[in-house]
């Protein structure tokens, strides 16, 4: 592949990322006061769920339902990776977005029913948390772009390790903010 189309496919892929986490972000904060916190988890539950199925259906049948785009960024990366690194990395984005589903299905169970999804005093704390995020996201992608792309041969447990290294060090960094955002709040409280 041509480096500048290379450079084109990732450029969109970089704006479409960035594009559905503010699109998250606004649609929490909107309707964050207006919806209660049982209906708002479910609401993330039902959206994880569609996503899981396509993803799944793109796993188990491989044909991805995914704009003409992205399915010339994946059979890019698939022939750079190899088969089985693409669906093992395919496979623990599974297991990620299931581990997820648990996750807010808890909180889904502990929330009690008359609070608001986010409070309007609070909303700063998600636009801090985004904000967090999507610095985080832009990072591990770049790092595993830059990876792949590079002219050496392409060693799929390298990817999958700094990969991995990533996350840990993403879910680190968001822990810790958001312990910081409680103190805050309890703070202001």
């Amino acid at each position: 592949m041509e480096n500048t189309e290379l450079r084109r496919l990732r450029k969109r892929q970089y704006r479409y990322m960035n594009l559905m986490m503010a699109l998250v972000g606004i649609v929490g904060i909107l309707m964050g006061n207006y919806v209660s916190s049982k209906t708002g988890y479910l609401m993330l539950e039902i959206f994880i769920a569609i996503a899981l199925c396509f993803e799944a259906y793109g796993f188990f049948t491989g044909r991805y339902i995914a704009t003409s785009d992205t399915k010339k960024l994946m059979a890019y990366e698939k022939e750079r990776l190899g088969e089985r690194e693409f669906r093992r990395e395919k496979r623990m984005s599974l297991v990620a977005q299931a581990f997820v589903m648990i996750i807010i299905g808890f909180q889904y169970v502990m929330t009690p029913p008359d609070t608001p999804f986010i409070p309007m005093d609070f909303a700063w704390v998600i636009l801090v948390l985004l904000l967090v995020m999507a610095i985080m996201m832009n990072f591990s992608m770049r790092s595993r772009a830059k990876r792949i792309d590079s002219d050496q041969p392409v060693q799929g447990k390298a990817v999958r390790k700094n990969t991995f290294k990533i996350a840990l060090l993403t879910g680190a960094v968001f822990f810790i903010t958001s312990l910081v955002l409680v103190f805050v709040m309890i703070a202001m409280i």
